[in-house]
């Protein structure tokens, strides 16, 4: 197993250095100009891991190509990323045991296919930010501040532990 994390381009020095002294070889993603300014770096709008392989948006295709990323079959998604929603969320899409828990019309047309073939069950959720609103700690265990991601997880009996709003910070944003 690769003990490997992809962090956001404008993550902390003290943040990688800290992930590297534990073990972890750090890759940094690229800007999306496309995606607005507080989120054009979130590894989650622009890439999608489903086991040995990495559905990734056309325009950054040539960026994690050349990353080299052992073990990894990276595949370049048909749909662009756009600014707006729902053009914005087509790769945020959340894996967590036998469910896939995105906006079906929302996702990137190879990742949907992808999951389809694995047999996986669709929780169809009323957000597209699945990815951004869920940390997934294992297969029946995540961690959410986000209301209806956690009735959502709850209803299809996955444990999940509820944190205040605020304790998430991101870039620019309140």
């Amino acid at each position: 197993m690769f003990n490997r994390v992809l962090v956001a381009f404008r993550t902390h020095n003290e943040t990688i250095n800290e992930l590297n002294r534990i073990g972890y070889s750090v890759y940094k993603t690229t800007s999306v100009d496309s995606l607005y300014e507080e989120v054009k770096g979130h590894a989650d709008m622009q890439i999608h891991f489903i086991n040995s392989k990495a559905f990734c948006a056309p325009e950054v295709y040539d960026y994690y190509n050349k990353l080299d990323l052992i073990g990894i079959k990276l595949i370049k998604g048909s749909q662009p990323l756009k600014e707006t929603y729902p053009d914005d969320v087509l790769y945020n899409v959340c894996n967590i045991g036998k469910y896939v828990i995105s906006r079906p019309l929302c996702t990137a047309i190879e990742i949907f296919s992808e999951y389809r073939s694995l047999k996986k069950e669709f929780l169809n959720a009323r957000q597209g930010y699945a990815k951004c609103s869920i940390c997934v700690v294992n297969e029946n265990f995540a961690i959410t501040a986000d209301d209806g991601m956690y009735n959502l997880l709850k209803r299809n009996n996955i444990n999940v532990l509820k944190i205040n709003d605020g304790y998430v910070s991101l870039y620019n944003m309140k």
